[in-house]
């Protein structure tokens, strides 16, 4: 029998039983529309908490330490800092392609400023650490830098901010007493935030004070005054309080999450005048960057080894979770494909039964059983490959109606993305060779049973 002959009787066969057919289609389009919006959404939440709120190939390392709680205090039994050797150590873990040591401010600070973006002057009490410069240069936007400035200044005397050129201020020197005037020009110290502090600022902080939302490319080059040494609460007594400029350059999930990140010269300066040489040669933890989310595991365990923990495993929990939410999502479209496709073995077995003398003529005009078998898959095939197709139609109306009506409910809150399904070229594909292939599995006993039926099968019922 001629293939052509078979696309003819296959088509004749779609044609008479199309109602029974749609209904099993529906039910395998509905089994794939819901695993592909299922999918999506979790991968859509694996990228925002895994990659912008929680960086699952970032690790913060600290010295591992046991403490005693006495009262309403901790007390630290063990040693707080990391020195070079400690870090160095950190850098031979297989799996970790870079480690960014991180030193913290040890002074209080205050920063000041804000009139001319928000309209009014702020206070606000601010922690700061200082990392390597060369470690963010990509972060970093065009035409700024992240290097310690010269704490000499440019040698210029000054006696006001307005007396030196922009961006320059004007500060106390000790290093260059001028011959005139009472300080010296200096350049503001470049400064990293997170953008995590950004989306917190647009979102509950700045609708609590009723400022405007903050353009995060137009911050770049604005300048606030810091006040090392000063405090809302108690200032150092270690040292006279130091006024310095900083310019923001850049944004960077490598930065303090809520705080300035500076370059990890000025924090060491810095240390030294405000605590003491110790200050300055100790960090207080470094960054791991893994390789890929596959090796955390295996890093994890070899920075214990090390006698070192992970700060927060915050983001190997929320990993395990969306894993977990991923699985059950494609199990659960998975179950209802499956049973669509029992539904398709059934209504197979059927017709199959109502076609017998159908069959049986086929097989009588020079049909093998191998054309009757391929026959009876090739329809359920192409039923798993419409209703595949209809069911990614029906996913990709559902999402963009699920993101259009969130986009008007709900209101503007940290780190909302633009669209809360992340749909890969593999996902479809991948749902829809699901359903032809379940829908292909699930004809096999039916065409079997097509197969065995031979020209006699005519006079059987006479």
């Amino acid at each position: 029998m001629r293939a052509r002959r078979l696309v003819r009787a296959l088509i004749g066969d779609l044609r008479r039983n199309l109602p029974h057919m749609v209904i099993a289609g529906l039910g395998i389009a509905s089994g794939v529309g819901l695993m592909i919006v299922l999918v999506a959404l979790g991968l859509q939440v694996r990228d925002v908490v895994l990659h912008r709120i929680l960086p699952i190939t970032q690790l913060e390392v600290v010295p591992s330490r046991a403490h005693v709680d006495v009262w309403a205090f901790r007390l630290g039994l063990g040693p707080e800092l990391l020195d070079d050797e400690a870090v160095d150590q950190l850098r031979t873990i297989p799996g970790v392609d870079e480690v960014y040591p991180k030193m913290e401010l040890v002074a209080p600070a205050v920063l000041s400023g804000g009139a001319g973006l928000l309209g009014q002057e702020i206070f606000t009490e601010v922690v700061a650490d200082g990392i390597a410069s060369d470690l963010v240069a990509d972060d970093v936007a065009s035409g700024y830098d992240m290097v310690d400035p010269d704490p000499a200044g440019s040698g210029q005397p000054c006696r006001l901010d307005s007396s030196c050129p922009q961006p320059q201020f004007c500060a106390a020197s000790e290093e260059i007493p001028p011959p005139e005037g009472e300080g010296v020009c200096r350049d503001p110290v470049p400064v990293l935030i997170s953008p995590h502090l950004v989306e917190m600022f647009n979102g509950a902080i700045r609708r609590a004070h009723g400022f405007p939302a903050i353009n995060p490319d137009v911050a770049i080059g604005l300048t606030a005054e810091v006040t090392i040494g000063a405090s809302m609460f108690r200032s150092s007594r270690r040292a006279t309080p130091e006024r310095i400029r900083v310019r923001l350059v850049g944004f960077s999930d490598k930065a303090i999450p809520l705080g300035l990140t500076l370059p990890l010269e000025t924090v060491r300066r810095l240390n030294r005048m405000f605590g003491s040489p110790e200050d300055a040669e100790r960090y207080h933890s470094a960054i791991l960057v893994t390789t890929s989310a596959g090796v955390v595991g295996r890093v994890v365990e070899a920075v214990r080894a090390q006698g070192l923990e992970v700060s927060d495993q915050g983001s190997l929990r929320a990993a395990a979770l969306i894993s977990i939410f991923l699985a059950a999502a494609g199990l659960l479209g998975g179950l209802i494909v499956i049973g669509s496709a029992a539904n398709v073995m059934h209504v197979q077995l059927l017709m199959v039964a109502a076609r017998r003398h159908e069959i049986a003529l086929l097989r009588a005009v020079g049909a093998s059983r191998r054309q009757i078998r391929l026959l009876v898959v090739c329809e359920a095939a192409l039923l798993g490959a419409v209703a595949g197709v209809g069911g990614w139609l029906g996913a990709v109306v559902g999402m963009a109606a699920a993101d259009l009506g969130v986009a008007r409910l709900l209101p503007a809150f940290p780190y909302k993305p633009e669209t809360f399904f992340a749909v890969p070229l593999w996902l479809p594909a991948a749902a829809m060779l699901f359903a032809v292939l379940f829908c292909t599995v699930g004809a096999l006993i039916p065409a079997s049973r097509a197969a065995r039926l031979g020209p006699a099968s005519m006079l059987a019922d006479r």
